[in-house]
């Protein structure tokens, strides 16, 4: 069983090491940097510095809800600037809270995790129709408002800190899906942008349904059945579709793996507040089709867009703040409301999300928990590190993504061998030596690792 893990979230395993001078990437799917505090083993606080300096990503270009294979990636690396501060000696006790705060801050800056993907859809072919079509189809402002539309989507996206479009976007879309409506309301581009442009909106279900009929091996429809179905929470059908993307590689083996262990960071009967298609999809599947953590209640960002997921929340006595927006407020808000659920957010998760909760956030494994009162998150990360992980993606990542995804690991491993050092755990520190230049090396952050422990 689990010994009381308290854990902090997913999206912000880029705390752990972003703050020293550069910031490492952590793939998963999307981008992230938080930095986080490093306090006594009695008190090991993760603190989300407002200031700190954006995460350099080698992350994929994402073709968001319309790109092509999500294995093509471009890893564009940016580098800020970023103030570095002398490391301090561990403080023997909490009085000494600012010093360890700074210490725990500069690991979490200097490496990065990579956030998962924004986008919860794939690719749309949106020129394979059949033999027979109306001649509007082949005109130049069909495929003018059909990419217009993914463009739209695309943008929609990959925003940092929203999960619902924006004004302006929503506006392009709506227009769009009319357009298809008057010159081709039998279409797939009809019926497929009409159910993607209501964000979630189960009533559109029916127009779900003709796509898939018009395109019934298409992986974009396969993501967005899977998603409907999750919330409905009708399971068994929602694995059809979640298997699908499996055999088409859309869901990964590996992200499906490292679902499980994010599942496995959060505390007993908690929240998981997943993040982007990844995430959301990874995690769900590790749960209902693996039996990993089925007493944890998972939550997607993404479907909090859908007025009957949000009112299922609610009959299920989470109190949601009174926006229809998801963005950064949104999860602010809906933390602060909910502090007694135990909540847990994926470390992936974009670090503009975290800024608000500014002290708040404590790292545990692969996830960031919440809380509003000072939390001791040694303990659950040493029994999570020697006790609970699987660690696949550590010892066979089985591919780049996989190795990508193994560096997630690293915020929480370089804050255990600052602990295990100070407590003269040496062996135990030994290991997470090796660990992390494993690590390191396969994830191309190795000399970012070595700057952390340079600064003990």
């Amino acid at each position: 069983m689990r010994i009381f893990l308290a854990l902090i979230s997913l999206s912000l395993s880029s705390c752990l090491f972003a703050q020293t001078e550069n910031q490492l990437n952590i793939n998963s799917a999307e981008p992230v940097t938080n930095p986080a505090v490093v306090n006594t083993p009695t008190e090991s606080v993760v603190e989300i510095d407002s200031t700190a300096q954006e995460i350099i990503m080698d992350t994929e270009e994402k073709n968001s809800r319309f790109g092509n294979k999500r294995d093509k990636r471009k890893e564009p690396k940016r580098k800020l600037s970023t103030a570095k501060k002398e490391v301090e000696a561990m403080p023997a006790s909490p009085a000494s809270m600012e010093e360890a705060e700074k210490l725990e801050e500069e690991v979490l800056d200097e490496l990065q995790i990579e956030e998962s993907d924004a986008a919860v859809g794939g690719s749309v072919n949106l020129n394979a129709q059949g033999s027979a079509i109306p001649a509007i189809r082949s005109s130049e402002a069909y495929s003018t408002k059909s990419k217009g539309f993914s463009s739209t989507i695309d943008r929609s996206n990959m925003q940092r800190k929203q999960r619902s479009p924006s004004f302006e976007q929503q506006v392009e879309m709506d227009a769009a899906v009319n357009y298809f409506e008057v010159n081709d309301p039998t279409s797939f581009e009809y019926n497929y942008f009409k159910y993607t442009a209501g964000n979630y909106d189960v009533s559109l279900y029916d127009n779900l349904e003709v796509a898939e009929a018009a395109r019934p091996n298409n992986a974009d429809v396969h993501v967005e059945m899977a998603g409907y179905y999750m919330i409905k929470e009708e399971k068994d059908s929602a694995l059809v579709y979640l298997n699908k993307l499996v055999e088409a590689e859309r869901l990964t083996e590996n992200v499906v793996e490292y679902g499980g262990e994010v599942l496995r960071s959060v505390p007993e009967e908690g929240v998981l507040i997943t993040h982007g298609f990844d995430d959301s999809y990874g995690a769900y599947l590790a749960q209902n089709q693996n039996n990993v953590r089925s007493d944890i209640k998972l939550m997607s960002l993404d479907f909090m867009q859908s007025e009957f997921y949000r009112q299922s929340l609610v009959e299920e006595g989470f109190i949601l703040p009174d926006s229809k927006i998801i963005d950064v407020d949104f999860l602010n808000d809906f933390c602060a409301l909910n502090a007694n659920k135990k909540i847990s957010i994926a470390l992936t998760t974009p670090k503009e999300y975290f800024k608000p909760m500014r002290g708040k956030l404590f790292i545990v494994g692969l996830v960031f928990e919440y809380h509003e009162g000072r939390f001791d998150n040694f303990y659950s990360n040493d029994y999570l590190w020697n006790e609970e992980f699987e660690k696949g993606l550590i010892d066979n990542p089985g591919d780049e993504k996989g190795k990508q995804l193994s560096a997630n690991y690293l915020p929480m491993l370089l804050y255990l061998r600052k602990v295990y050092d100070q407590k003269g755990e040496t062996e135990k520190r030994d290991e997470v030596d090796r660990v992390t230049d494993h690590i390191g090396m396969q994830s191309n952050k190795y000399e970012q690792v070595q700057k952390v422990k340079a600064s003990y």
